[in-house]
């Protein structure tokens, strides 16, 4: 003997008539209920096409409140719940970012930021002394015309 069990129980629907639940079932019902109404009622007045096409779209409204789910809820639920959201208490939500990390920092980063402007521009003000004989450097034209003037004892200017 085997009984199948859904695999989440939360989404157990007892199948009344025709294996549809008692909700999808009465929707079911008005659906066709208004469109063989609308068929009565457009059929002197267009073509056969047509009212087909409106009789499919009156009838889709509550097709779809019967049988979909948005988020786990009803056609009702989620409707009380817009007019809830959006309504009654709407609200405007303004992100404000929170780092926790950056607030723990920030006194080590400036004072990090400020020890390394403060190094870089030493560094750039003092610049090495080349040693002609065993370091190569990539200088500019200008401190190497600068560097052989010292170097060479005359001046070039």
């Amino acid at each position: 003997m085997e009984v199948k069990i859904n695999r989440e129980i939360r989404e157990y629907t007892e199948a009344m008539y025709f294996g549809l639940s008692l909700r999808q079932f009465i929707c079911a019902v008005l659906a066709c209920g208004v469109a063989v109404g609308l068929y009565f009622l457009l059929r002197p007045h267009m073509g056969m096409e047509t009212v087909s096409w409106v009789c499919m779209l009156g009838a889709a409204p509550f097709a779809a409140i019967g049988f979909i789910k948005y988020h786990g809820m009803t056609a009702e639920k989620f409707l009380w719940v817009w007019i809830k959201s959006e309504i009654l208490m709407p609200k405007y939500l303004v992100f404000h970012p929170e780092n926790l990390y950056y607030e723990l920092t920030k006194d080590e980063m400036i004072l990090s930021r400020l020890v390394d402007t403060f190094i870089s521009r030493i560094s750039l003000t003092m610049l090495p002394v080349p040693n002609p004989h065993n370091t190569v450097c990539v200088l500019s034209w200008e401190e190497a015309r600068h560097w052989q003037s010292r170097s060479s004892g005359y001046s070039s200017s």
